[in-house]
């Protein structure tokens, strides 16, 4: 780390073990820090930990839990200069099997671990890793029902992209597939948008990015119920995506003819003997004739 952090817990009577915890944060590498000073005699550090809310962060071997190891902790004179070597003096698992004997309450896989030098200070740091989780939000059709011949432009489609994880998103990328769309122009295209791959870019925490393409739907395309089908789908992120249930979403789009076109109306008729009658009345037009109807009334 290139800067301190907030200290959580100090210790100083040997034979003790210390409970810690603290407050991780969101888009930022977070990392635990444990400071040990060599009073005298046989120097060495062993502890297990856990992150408490699962699902959002995890330390450099992948999981929620982490004991001590060579592995995943480095070591150095300050908790900014990891520049020395790790070395295993054991582990936690045979009571008289070190000088330390067994630690109760320490998981039995930890080992004791110092430096290779043996040196009187050292800070042992283990990286905490904050998850990302891109998720395809929402998919707009506007119109829906979309008139097929309706004019240029005559539909819209938007997809909204959102990193619902605690960790920054780089290198997002998502993939856009309409099916049924036999006579469906694009319009206005974004240059992110290639017509298959939308390049998101970088998403911040909380972040949500916006494609809009506008369409034209020609007077031949198929119509009926939910004929032109969207799916997006999130298919690149520079980091593990912690959630693959939501990186996929689809949407559909009616698509109705001028002749599937109705209207409503109403009109006021006034009768000889001076009475009123509003007449509400549906026309159904035929495709390509103008919106004509005749009727006949007579007040009873």
């Amino acid at each position: 780390p290139a800067v301190l952090g907030t200290a959580i817990a100090t210790g100083s009577d040997w034979p003790t073990t210390y409970p810690v915890s603290g407050t991780l944060m969101a888009g930022v590498m977070n990392y635990l820090i444990i400071g040990g000073v060599d009073a005298g005699g046989a120097e060495m550090f062993v502890g297990d930990f856990a992150i408490a809310a699962p699902g959002a962060f995890r330390f450099a071997n992948g999981t929620e839990a982490l004991v001590t190891n060579i592995t995943d902790w480095t070591v150095g004179p300050t908790a900014t200069d990891q520049s020395l070597v790790l070395t295993s003096l054991g582990t936690n698992t045979d009571p008289n099997g070190t000088v330390w004997g067994y630690r109760a309450g320490i998981s039995q896989s930890a080992e004791f671990i110092w430096d290779s030098t043996a040196a009187d200070v050292n800070f042992f740091v283990a990286a905490i890793e904050p998850l990302t989780d891109v998720a395809i939000t929402e998919i707009r059709d506007l119109p829906d029902p979309v008139l097929a011949g309706g004019g240029a432009e005559n539909l819209t489609a938007e997809v909204d992209v959102t990193n619902v994880g605690v960790g920054v998103a780089t290198g997002v990328e998502v993939t856009i597939g309409i099916s049924g769309a036999n006579d469906v122009t694009p319009v206005t295209v974004p240059p992110e948008f290639d017509g298959t791959v939308w390049t998101v870019g970088d998403l911040a925490v909380g972040e949500t990015k916006t494609l809009t393409v506008t369409f034209t739907v020609g007077a031949s395309q198929a119509t009926g119920e939910d004929v032109i089908t969207w799916d997006a789908t999130v298919t690149a992120v520079d980091q593990t995506d912690l959630d693959a249930g939501n990186d996929t979403l689809s949407e559909s789009t009616s698509v109705t003819s001028a002749s599937d076109q109705a209207v409503g109306f109403a009109t006021s008729i006034a009768f000889r003997n001076g009475n009123t009658r509003t007449v509400p009345a549906t026309i159904t037009c035929n495709a390509g004739l103008p919106l004509t109807h005749s009727f006949d009334l007579s007040e009873s």
